[in-house]
């Protein structure tokens, strides 16, 4: 059974009793807390604060699993270095104030914040995977 959005899955696994789902931590968290769903681990490299007794799914035997969903701020090609030195700062220091940190963790979404660079990185590698992923698949656009 396919379901268009993660919350909607989350939400619909649990009330149809769907034996295996992977819907986001946020949806999750409170069926989870209803006992409507299990969580069996969590896809991403490192555990969640949210769920600090699950393991990830490379813990339980599956090495190098590691699917992380991110959000970031995204600016135009030729943005000024110093306002995208201000604005990710501004945004890296709202990251870690204990308000937004604590709401974004109970939540299941760990504020990391980076550097543009580093977030250049991660862009630059998760194209060539998904790329491979989508390919591997043999999925099409409009499947």
């Amino acid at each position: 059974m396919a379901f268009e959005h993660a919350a909607l899955g989350a939400v619909e696994g649990a009330l149809l009793r769907v034996p295996l789902a992977f819907p986001s931590i946020p949806a999750s968290i409170p069926h989870l807390k209803t006992g409507k769903l299990i969580a069996r681990g969590v896809a991403t490299k490192l555990r969640c604060s949210a769920l600090p007794d699950v393991p990830t799914i490379n813990e339980s035997g599956v090495k190098g699993y590691d699917v992380s969903a991110w959000y970031g701020v995204i600016g135009p090609p030729k943005m000024p270095k110093p306002l995208l030195v201000r604005i990710n700062g501004e945004l890296n220091r709202i990251l870690k104030t204990p308000e937004v940190g604590q709401a974004m963790s109970q939540q299941g979404a760990d504020p990391l914040g980076s550097t543009p660079e580093e977030f250049a990185a991660a862009i630059a590698t998760d194209i060539p995977k998904w790329k491979k992923i989508v390919a591997d698949a043999g999925i099409k656009v409009g499947q």
